[in-house]
């Protein structure tokens, strides 16, 4: 615990294919890695491995992973976009 009270900074990295859900919060130091699944709410204080699920306060990891197969482009299937990306 900090009397002072001080800000922590530290960079949040966050790769490929990182689902976040509404009102989670990442914390400083943070890295979530390539297809991991933040749930709504969470509150992250700890690195997601790569495919690693995590929901809860704190974040807690599901027994359950992702594919490792994550090739999709997320865009794509964005109406508002398609006329963007197909000229």
């Amino acid at each position: 615990m900090d009397p002072a009270w001080s800000h922590t900074k530290a960079p949040i990295v966050i790769d490929d294919y990182v689902w976040i859900g509404t009102n989670a919060m990442i914390l400083p130091g943070v890295h979530l890695g390539r297809g991991a699944v933040v749930g709504a709410g969470a509150v992250v204080t700890k690195s997601v491995p790569a495919g690693g699920i995590v929901v809860g306060n704190p974040a807690k990891p599901l027994a359950k992973t992702r594919t490792e197969h994550l090739t999709y482009n997320p865009c794509e299937f964005l109406s508002a976009n398609r006329a963007w990306l197909l000229g």
